[in-house]
C-alpha cells in the first residue's frame, strides 16, 4: 500500500482581470495582516479575508486549488517586476510544483507510511492486535513541518497520503482501533511556518478544505478549531516550535544569497556556526533542519544545486556528512524546473538524521569518506520517479570540502585524484575586471529624466567604448594613454585563444593611480570627466564616476606570459595569449612561470581528464563554472617525467595555431592518452573519462 493522493486540477487566472489589476488586488491584499495577532486565525477568518478577491464565489467552495495558482503565478509576477526594477529578487521565492513536493512528500512520509501498512498487516494476520495497534500509534504519533509553507503544496500532499493511509487501515482492518483521519492529521501531525500571512491563510483554507473532503464532510464540525501549527512567524529568528522535533521536515526553502542587498536578513544569522560570508538563506534553512530533526528523521528539500560546490556551504556539508546518511540527490541539468526563475538550477536532497556506517552497506560503496545514495538526472519534473534513480557514490573532498557524486568506479578516480597536490599556486590566479556598467543598460537609460535620455543614447559606452565612440569623445593624448585593449568571451577557442586580432571596445582603464592622476591634473582629462560624469547617476561602483569597480592590477593582462580561462563553458577553453588583453569577470587570469609551463597546463586542463575533473566539481546546468576555488586544487599528475612532458607542449603548441579537423583529432586523441600516463590512469579509468566526454559529442569537435 503506498497513498497516491490525486493531483489537484489547476486553471488558468480569471479572464476579466487583467494583469495590472490582478497585480495590484493582490499587492493590496498581501500587505493587509489578518486580526488578532501572528497566526492567521480561524478558517472562517482567512475565508473572510480571501473573500476579497474576485471571483472567490467561483472557486472557494471546492478544494480544486484554482485560486492558490492564481496567487503563485501573481506572486511570481511581482517577483519578477520587482527584479528588473531593483536589480535583484528580494524574497527568494519559487512556487514549489505539485508533482515536485508529491515526490519528496512520497519518498519520506509516503515510504514510512507503506512500511507501517505492511507492519500492521502482517501483526494483524499473526493475530498480534496490541503489537498491530502499536504500529498505528506510532504512525499517529508522526511529526512533520514545512519551515516555509508558502501556500502549502507540501502540507496538503502529506495530509492526503496520511488521509489515504488511515482511510485503507479502515477499509481492511475495520476491527482495529483507529484514531486518524484528515482532521486529526491537520490537528496534530502537520505543522508550517511562512513570513507572509497571506500565504498562511491560504495554506489554512486549503488544508481546511481538503480535510473536509477527505473525511467525506461538507462541512467540517463546530468543534473543528482549525489548524492549530500553522503560524505566520519567522522560521530562522523566531521560530514559534524553538524545542520540538520533527520526523519529517520538507519544503522548498527561499534561494537568497546574502551578496543581493539582503544583508539585514542575515544579520541574526552572524553568530551560528553555520554562518559564511554570502551563504544562501536556503542554506541556515537545512541547519535549523538538522537540528529539530529526530534522530533517524528526513530532510526532504529542493534546494539550489550550487550548495554541493559552494565555498560558503562548506559548514553545512561538514554536518551533514557528519550527522546523516545522503539517501536520495536529484539534478536536472539546464531545465527550467522554476519557469519564471532563470539562472537557477535546483536539486531534489533527501537525507536522514543518521550516522552512515560503512559495515552496512553490502556493496562496499562507501567508507569513512565516501556513502552510497540513489541518484537521479531529470529532463522534465515527469521524469521524477524511482525507476529512473540508480546506486551512486557520494564524496566528499576533504581539502575542498565539496561533495561529488558519481558511478563508483568515477568517484573512485575523483578521490584519487583529490590526493594529488594542486598544480597551480593560488597566487598564480586572478579573476578578470568587474565592470557592472560598462556599456549602458536600456534598463538604467529608461529610468532616467529626459535630459539624461536626449544627451545618451541607449547602451551607449560608459568604460567600454568603440573605436566611433572614442573619435566622437575627441580624446587627447593623456586620455588616450588610459585606453586599453578589451576583449569578450565570445570566438575565444580552447589552445588558440581570441579568433579577432582587433580588440571589441576600448576600456577605460582607471586603477586607484589613475584615479588619482585625474584628480590633481583635471585639465588634462576634461573630456573623460565630462564623459564619465555624465554617467555618475547610473554607476555604482564605490569609485565612481572615474575608477573601475574592481581594476585588478595591469600586470595580469599586460603580460606576455598568460593563460586566460574563460569561467563558464562546456569544456576546458584555456589558451596562452601573448599580447595585451583585458577581460572581464567572465576569465580567469593565469600566470605561469614561463611560457613552458603555461603551455603544460593548457594541456593538462583542456584534455578529456581535466574535463572531467571539472564536471565534477562545479557547474550550472551542464555548463562548466571553473572559478578560483576549483583552479586552486586541480591535481598536479603524481610523476612529472621530462619525455611526456615534452610531448605535451608540442602538442599544445601545435594545437594552438589552425590545424584540420582531422589532424585536430589525431593531435587531441594523443594529448589526452598522455595526461592519462601523467595520471597513472588504469585502462578501465580511461575507457570511463573517453566515454563520459565522447558521450558530451566532444570527440568529434
Amino acid at each position: 500500500m503506498h497513498p497516491t493522493p490525486q493531483e489537484p486540477t489547476m486553471a488558468p487566472r480569471p479572464e476579466s482581470l487583467s494583469d495590472l489589476a490582478w497585480q495590484r488586488m493582490l499587492s493590496q491584499l498581501a500587505s493587509t495582516d489578518s486580526e488578532g495577532g501572528s497566526r492567521s486565525g480561524h478558517p472562517q477568518l482567512s475565508s473572510l479575508r480571501l473573500s476579497q478577491w474576485p471571483g472567490w464565489e467561483a472557486v472557494s467552495r471546492q478544494p480544486d486549488d484554482r485560486w492558490v495558482y492564481l496567487y503563485e503565478q501573481t506572486q511570481e509576477r511581482l517577483a519578477q517586476h520587482d527584479r528588473k526594477k531593483k536589480g535583484a529578487l528580494q524574497q527568494g521565492v519559487f512556487y514549489t510544483p505539485e508533482s515536485m513536493a508529491r515526490y519528496l512528500v512520497e519518498q519520506t512520509l509516503g515510504v514510512f507510511l507503506k512500511q507501517q501498512y505492511q507492519a500492521i498487516e502482517a501483526a494483524f494476520l499473526a493475530g498480534q492486535v496490541d503489537e498491530a495497534h502499536a504500529f498505528i500509534d506510532e504512525v499517529q504519533a508522526v511529526k512533520l513541518i514545512d519551515p516555509a509553507c508558502g501556500t502549502g503544496v507540501f502540507l496538503v500532499v502529506a495530509l492526503r497520503c496520511l488521509s489515504e493511509f488511515y482511510r485503507q487501515l479502515r477499509q481492511e482492518f475495520p476491527t482495529l482501533t483507529i484514531r486518524g483521519n484528515a482532521q486529526f492529521a491537520v490537528r496534530h501531525q502537520l505543522y508550517g511556518i511562512d513570513l507572509d500571512p497571506l500565504s498562511v491563510a491560504i495554506t489554512e483554507c486549503r488544508l481546511f478544505q481538503w480535510a473536509s473532503q477527505l473525511d467525506g464532510q461538507s462541512a467540517l464540525p463546530e468543534s473543528f478549531t482549525g489548524c492549530p501549527h500553522l503560524v505566520t512567524a519567522d522560521t530562522l529568528n523566531a521560530s514559534p516550535f524553538p524545542d520540538r522535533h520533527w520526523q519529517f521536515i520538507v519544503g522548498n526553502p527561499p534561494f537568497v544569497s546574502e551578496v543581493r542587498k539582503q544583508a539585514g536578513r542575515f544579520k541574526a544569522l552572524q553568530n551560528s556556526d553555520f554562518y559564511q560570508p554570502k551563504m544562501d538563506l536556503c542554506d541556515a534553512f537545512t541547519a535549523w533542519a538538522i537540528r529539530h530533526l529526530q534522530p533517524n528523521g528526513q530532510l526532504a528539500y529542493v534546494l539550489p544545486i550550487y550548495w554541493m560546490q559552494r565555498t560558503s556551504s562548506e559548514p553545512l556539508r561538514r554536518v551533514l556528512w557528519e550527522k546523516g546518511q545522503f539517501l536520495q540527490l536529484w539534478r536536472f541539468g539546464d531545465s527550467p524546473v522554476f519557469q519564471n526563475a532563470p539562472g537557477h538550477h535546483p536539486s531534489l536532497l533527501i537525507w536522514q538524521k543518521a550516522r552512515f556506517h560503512p559495515e552496512d552497506d553490502p556493496e562496499n560503496v562507501g567508507n569513512g569518506s565516501r556513502q552510497p545514495i540513489q541518484w537521479g538526472t531529470a529532463q522534465t519534473l515527469e521524469n521524477l520517479s524511482e525507476s529512473c534513480l540508480s546506486v551512486a557514490c557520494i564524496f566528499r573532498d576533504a581539502r575542498s570540502g565539496k561533495l561529488l557524486v558519481g558511478e563508483k568506479q568515477a568517484i573512485h578516480l575523483l578521490h584519487r585524484l583529490s590526493g594529488l597536490p594542486p598544480l597551480i599556486p593560488e597566487k598564480a590566479i586572478q579573476q578578470g575586471l568587474v565592470l557592472p556598467q560598462g556599456r549602458l543598460k536600456k534598463s538604467d537609460w529608461q529610468q532616467q529624466p529626459s535630459p539624461f535620455q536626449a544627451r545618451f543614447s541607449p547602451e551607449a559606452g560608459i568604460f567600454l567604448l568603440t573605436d566611433a565612440e572614442v573619435t566622437a569623445l575627441d580624446f587627447n593624448d593623456f586620455e588616450r594613454a588610459l585606453l586599453k585593449p578589451y576583449f569578450g568571451p565570445s570566438g575565444f577557442l580552447p589552445f588558440q585563444g581570441f579568433q579577432q586580432s582587433e580588440a571589441l571596445y576600448q576600456l577605460i582603464y582607471t586603477d586607484s593611480a589613475a584615479r588619482k592622476t585625474i584628480a590633481e591634473n583635471p585639465e588634462r582629462y576634461s573630456n573623460l570627466r565630462a564623459h564619465l560624469e555624465g554617467f555618475a547617476p547610473v554607476l555604482t561602483s564605490a569609485f565612481k564616476p572615474y575608477g573601475l569597480h574592481r581594476p585588478r592590477q595591469s600586470r595580469w593582462f599586460e603580460s606576455t606570459c598568460k593563460l586566460l580561462c574563460p569561467r563558464q563553458v562546456l569544456r576546458p577553453a584555456l589558451a596562452m595569449v601573448e599580447a595585451p588583453a583585458y577581460v572581464s569577470e567572465g576569465f580567469y587570469v593565469l600566470h605561469p612561470e614561463n611560457s613552458g609551463q603555461g603551455h603544460f597546463w593548457t594541456a593538462l586542463l583542456n584534455s578529456a581528464l581535466g574535463w572531467f575533473w571539472f564536471y565534477h566539481q562545479k557547474r550550472k546546468g551542464q555548463r562548466l563554472q571553473i572559478d578560483k576555488d576549483v583552479l586552486r586544487v586541480f591535481p598536479q599528475p603524481p610523476l612529472v617525467t621530462q619525455e611526456p612532458m615534452d610531448a605535451l607542449l608540442k602538442i599544445s603548441q601545435r594545437l594552438a595555431h589552425p590545424v584540420s579537423t582531422a589532424h585536430r583529432k589525431i593531435l587531441l586523441h594523443k594529448l589526452n592518452e598522455q595526461v592519462f600516463q601523467l595520471y597513472q590512469c588504469t585502462p578501465a579509468e580511461a575507457a570511463l573519462v573517453t566515454t563520459a566526454y565522447n558521450a558530451m559529442g566532444f570527440e568529434s569537435e
